[in-house]
């Protein structure tokens, strides 16, 4: 289940929306649930790879180019 996230990025807002849970995407996409938290709050940016991932699935909801708008960090 996870803890609630206070700020939602387009992605958290996809995931509550269309009643996943954050694991659920973890699951569907292959990565921790920690990084799906990560993603869905703004702290991280997904991989390339992975960014096109969460843009078949969410069928062009959070496209890949939006997480250019997303500042950068160190670990990215």
């Amino acid at each position: 289940m996870g803890r609630p996230i206070e700020k939602w990025n387009k992605l958290g807002e996809w995931v509550v929306a269309n009643g996943w849970t954050r694991q659920q995407l973890a699951d569907a996409l292959g990565v921790k649930r920690t990084s799906i938290d990560r993603f869905c709050s703004g702290l991280r940016r997904p991989s390339l790879e992975t960014a096109f991932q969460i843009e078949d699935l969410t069928k062009g909801a959070v496209p890949a180019r939006y997480w250019l708008e997303i500042p950068a960090h160190s670990k990215d």
